[in-house]
């Protein structure tokens, strides 16, 4: 159909159309008159602003054209054939450019007086706007709906309008169960009879209580702001509401186990998966000295003593890496170098996925339990070294004072009965014997008690400005009484003119007594024993030399023992010698308490055996003697 003219003619039927023609044209929805082949005729201005075509270029288009595509068109046409209309019929249809909108489509059909079609009339009302907001509405709704917070719209009088489905659970309703009902519903009283729910819409946020559907109350977060249309004016009310019950435990929980962490004795360390520190309680902070402050973005490395074996730490890694708990004693450095012991047990924090987040590890600190572990094991040992010797004790008395004992028993029996009968000389022979049996057991029990002395850490020396040459004439003159009847000569050289240091003369006589009495015990009649002073820059030397049978071979050290008793040999045998070795064990350790040494040696030609004496010139008093056992079980000895 070509191109029509609606201005109208003269008369009423021009005047008719005429106003047809205006109306047309200012129609606020799109109009459209098509042939029935499909070819736009006319266009009116609304349309020419809907498709963005002048009226020209729609005439133009091919049949169809603004169709979004084929489907909408035969949907179109299928519909008019059918129904001889069309009234909102919704269909995609094309602007310039591509565009495609949904259009709401009225169509009317225009027949002639035959009945024929002469032309479609449609009326095209834009509505993407329309549809785009019913599905944002439409989203906006499912998004609520699934949210885990509650949400409640009101109207400005507090009726229910929506809930979505989080807020209906919540309060153990059904969503239906609530529209139309005032918002009070939800809200409870609280002690002074308030109501938890105002009246008034305005924005506003708080915690307080509401109540469920079977009457329990329960802490809740609500959070309400009110709704306005475009031009301000308010329409209603949308309240937000969280169930604080959880979270208020949770935090309970959280603020007491976070108060027994931090009142806790134990050291408590937190670092992130990497192994960096993000947290140490006032415990670690007071045991090791570093503030958190300090502590943050460290590895607990910065505690390692640099004692502990690298083996401890890889097995440590290893366990808490792969998910286990390590528990062990770890021997930590402070801050100010100090040590300590702990039991530390350290493990790891996943989060949902199992990964981990977090390392925890608690120490106890154990520092003090070690020191009194230590303490009792020292104690322990000395009780077993003071029990051993009293049962050495025990076991010398019983034998070596037994040959004294029976000794002296004998002779006074001998001289009770026999005494008569004697001569001088025979009686002055049991006399000695007599004497010698005591001596003997005077020096045995003085030994047992020096001894004694030095196990149970009693000893104190008696310090004095002693004259070294004099206390050694003494010495000597005993030893010559002891080996006049034997003929054994005893001399003494001095090579110093100075020969006086700070030291205890008592033990010191001791000592060169014992060394004396062991010369003379194993020197052969006839025989000498030489003792030599000599001072060098900051010690003083003596040698006690005798020309008995030596030292047995590698045995050197082994006299100085207490356990060790040497064999009788040369003279000493023939006299039946059997005296526990103690002279030289306390002798060595009279010297060292001095700060000195002893030490034993044969000659080089055989002819006896030296021992050596070495004492510091300048006394520095007493020195301590510390006992400890070596692997083996024996007694070592440290000055």
């Amino acid at each position: 159909m070509g191109s029509r003219d609606l201005s109208g003619g003269p008369g009423t039927f021009g005047k008719d159309c005429g106003r047809f023609v205006g109306l047309f044209r200012n129609l606020p929805d799109a109009v459209l008159i098509t042939s029935p082949d499909g070819r736009i005729l006319d266009a009116n201005a609304a349309a020419e602003r809907l498709f963005g075509h002048t009226v020209s270029e729609l005439r133009s288009l091919p049949p169809g054209a603004l169709f979004a595509d084929a489907p909408q068109r035969e949907r179109y046409v299928r519909r008019l054939d059918q129904d001889g209309a069309v009234s909102g019929l919704e269909i995609q249809l094309r602007k310039r450019g591509g565009e495609v909108m949904t259009c709401v489509v009225t169509s009317v059909v225009m027949r002639d007086a035959s009945g024929a079609i002469i032309e479609y009339q449609d009326i095209i009302r834009d509505i993407t706007g329309k549809r785009n907001q019913e599905r944002w509405l439409q989203m906006l709704k499912h998004a609520l709906d699934v949210m885990q917070t509650g949400v409640t719209i009101t109207g400005l009088d507090r009726k229910i309008l929506y809930v979505n489905q989080a807020e209906a659970r919540m309060h153990g309703w059904e969503p239906e169960e609530l529209l139309g009902q005032h918002a009070s519903i939800l809200g409870a009283t609280t002690a002074d009879g308030s109501a938890t729910v105002p009246e008034a819409a305005s924005r506003w946020r708080r915690m307080t209580l509401n109540r469920r559907k079977d009457g329990t109350v329960f802490p809740v977060s609500l959070f309400s702001d009110v709704i306005r249309d475009g031009e301000g004016k308010v329409l209603g009310l949308v309240t937000s509401c969280q169930d604080m019950t959880e979270i208020i435990e949770t935090e309970e929980t959280i603020r007491t186990l976070s108060q027994a962490i931090e009142q806790s004795a134990s050291l408590v360390v937190v670092t992130d998966a990497k192994g960096l520190i993000t947290y140490v309680n006032p415990q670690f902070e007071k045991v090791t000295g570093y503030t958190l402050e300090e502590a943050r973005g460290h590895t607990p490395r910065v505690l390692k003593s640099g004692l502990m074996d690298p083996s401890v730490y890889k097995e440590l890694w290893r366990t808490i890496s792969n998910g286990g708990v390590w528990t062990g004693e770890l021997l930590n450095r402070k801050k100010d170098g100090n040590l300590y012991w702990c039991i530390a047990t350290i493990s790891g924090v996943r989060d949902e996925s199992g990964t981990i987040q977090h390392y925890v590890g608690i120490q106890q600190d154990i520092t003090l339990r070690k020191r009194m572990e230590q303490e009792l094991r020292e104690k322990n040992a000395e009780l077993d070294r003071l029990n051993r010797f009293k049962n050495e004790a025990v076991a010398i008395t019983a034998h070596d004072l037994k040959s004294p004992v029976n000794a002296m028993l004998s002779i006074g029996m001998l001289l009770r009965d026999m005494g008569d009968a004697m001569n001088g000389d025979q009686r002055r022979r049991m006399l000695d014997q007599l004497i010698d049996s005591g001596e003997r057991m005077q020096r045995l029990i003085s030994h047992l008690l020096s001894a004694e002395s030095f196990e149970s850490g009693d000893l104190k020396l008696q310090l004095e400005e002693t004259d070294l040459a004099a206390l050694l004439e003494a010495c000597a003159e005993t030893a010559r009484q002891g080996g006049r009847k034997r003929g054994i000569a005893v001399t003494v050289s001095v090579e110093t003119n100075h020969a006086r240091l700070l030291a205890d003369p008592v033990r010191l006589e001791e000592l060169f007594n014992n060394l004396l009495a062991n010369a003379l015990k194993f020197s052969p009649d006839g025989g000498q024993i030489t003792i030599r002073l000599l001072r060098k820059p900051r010690e003083f030397v003596i040698t006690i030399t005798d020309q008995g049978p030596g030292i047995p071979p590698g045995e050197e050290e082994k006299i100085f023992d207490r356990h060790y008793q040497i064999k009788a040999r040369g003279a000493a045998a023939k006299r039946g010698f059997a005296e526990a070795g103690l002279g030289l064990y306390i002798s060595r350790q009279v010297a060292r308490l001095h700060g000195g040494s002893l030490h034993a040696a044969n000659l080089p030609d055989g002819s006896g055996a030296q021992f050596t004496v070495v004492l510091p010139t300048s006394g520095t008093g007493p020195v301590e003697i510390r006992k400890r056992q070596d692997p083996t079980g024996q007694d070592k000895v440290t000055v």
